[in-house]
């Protein structure tokens, strides 16, 4: 199997990680390597989550790291084209659905495959639906990894992962700390 390049991470892994480090040996060496997307939309989900400022540094911290790494990713017209034709296109087959419960996972699912075509994610089963679709409606291609089922011991490696001093000192500053406990957005 060849290493994924870039890995997109869903809003259901980065929740964990921050509220107790969930997922670290998984998420760590993705953003050492400088392979870690961020989507616009799981940085909503994530502010909408925030309950103080220390949340809100929290989430500043990987957006700032994204984006310095020209790793930040944000919807264009394309997608939310794809993703209402796909919507359209699922409420035929299975009868009426509400956009609002499946547009923001489908917005990150097409932003992961155009950002290199993977997908981190602890919601694995609804994710890897909606990469069928869009593979069938567009032809992009989503390889889907459950957060759960990677490898933690050898990850690095696993990955052929070598870290940069810029994406290593950016490692750095993301928070360690546990946000408050307000639940908010689960993604």
């Amino acid at each position: 199997m060849t290493p994924p390049r870039a890995v997109t991470i869903d809003t259901s892994v980065w929740i964990p990680f921050l509220r107790t480090r969930e997922y670290a040996r998984t998420v760590d060496p993705l953003i050492a390597a400088g392979r870690a997307w961020v989507h616009s939309v799981a940085l909503l989900e994530l502010y909408a989550g925030t309950a103080n400022p220390a949340d809100a540094r929290a989430v500043d911290a990987i957006r700032l790291a994204a984006e310095s790494l020209g790793r930040f990713y944000h919807p264009g017209v394309e997608d939310l084209i794809l993703a209402g034709r796909v919507l359209s296109y699922w409420s035929r087959l299975r009868g009426r659905v509400r956009p609002r419960d499946h547009s923001h996972d489908l917005l990150i699912a097409i932003g992961a495959a155009r950002t290199g075509g993977t997908l981190l994610t602890a919601n694995a089963r609804d994710m890897r639906r909606w990469a069928t679709v869009i593979a069938r409606r567009s032809g992009l291609r989503l390889s889907v990894i459950a957060a759960r089922q990677v490898p933690t011991e050898g990850f690095r490696f696993s990955l052929g992962i070598e870290a940069s001093s810029e994406a290593s000192r950016l490692s750095e500053s993301c928070p360690r700390s546990r946000p408050s406990a307000h639940r908010g957005v689960t993604g």
